[in-house]
């Protein structure tokens, strides 16, 4: 994982970097909670119940 090479690096930008990664994380996780929030989800009919083509 990306942040836990950040947390063992000597760099001396490491806490802005893991601040940074923390939160494009975070930015991320809400913008896939939102796109699931608005998704229209269509119930699957098990194949037995289709009409026939």
């Amino acid at each position: 994982m990306e942040l836990a090479k950040w947390r063992a690096s000597e760099d001396p930008n490491r806490e802005e970097r893991c601040a940074e990664y923390r939160e494009l994380v975070a930015g991320l996780w809400k913008e896939i909670e939102d796109a699931l929030d608005s998704a229209t989800v269509l119930p699957l009919r098990p194949p037995s119940a289709q009409p026939p083509r």
